[in-house]
């Protein structure tokens, strides 16, 4: 997979003081005017807009440019709970999109979808640390759920389930690694390449902290 190196990756320390508190974070949209997105989301890159559609309201990334894309919202003393999100991407022709959730901020951890492979992944610093095989409908919404969990012995497990929209959450994880150490604290983040050239949209994002 091709990642972008985010220009902002070096100011994230500074911006992450400007974080949400730590607990419990939701956002639909619902209330947040259309344009430009509120200070509480952060683009690290891409142009993005908040958008209502059919009742529904979203944030929305642009189709363009064709590199690694997102933003972070939420606590940013996040180091052990569950993001999740929807995610609604589309294919055109033989060409797939990226997208995803992640923890930790720019360098964390990220729950992603590649449909082009049919795989879910656990990816860190462009590696893919674990992958399974997955279902996905080009134009569908898509839930995420990343969760990392304390282990003993100063370990941590990154757990990761998508699904359609509408269907029940798998019981299970799908797609797991186990870290030697835990991860730094930093803000949940959203991500997308659409190497389709289709826009990307989320919503019901949610991160909750846990001890």
């Amino acid at each position: 997979m091709k990642h972008a190196i985010l220009p902002l990756l070096l100011l994230v320390p500074t911006l992450l003081l400007a974080g949400a508190p730590a607990g419990t974070y939701t956002e639909d949209f619902e209330k947040m005017a259309e344009g430009k997105p509120a200070e509480s989301i952060l683009v690290l890159s891409g142009e993005f807009a908040v958008k209502k559609e059919g009742g529904n309201a979203f944030i929305e990334l642009a189709a363009d440019p064709l590199d690694t894309q997102g933003f972070m919202a939420g606590p940013d003393a996040f180091v052990t709970g569950t993001v999740s999100a929807r995610i609604q991407a589309a294919s055109t022709g033989k060409r797939f999109p990226e997208f995803g959730v992640g923890a930790g901020g720019p360098a964390g951890y990220k729950l992603t979808l590649m449909p082009a492979a049919k795989q879910l992944m656990v990816v860190k610093n462009e590696q893919v640390l674990a992958k399974a095989p997955c279902d996905w409908q080009s134009g569908a919404w898509t839930r995420f759920k990343l969760t990392i969990t304390k282990l003993d012995g100063g370990k941590a497990k990154i757990e990761g389930k998508a699904w359609a929209d509408g269907k029940d959450e798998p019981a299970a994880a799908q797609v797991a690694y186990e870290a030697a150490e835990m991860p730094n604290a930093g803000r949940p983040t959203f991500w997308s390449t659409p190497y389709s050239g289709q826009a990307t949209r989320f919503d019901d994002l949610s991160a909750a902290v846990t001890k």
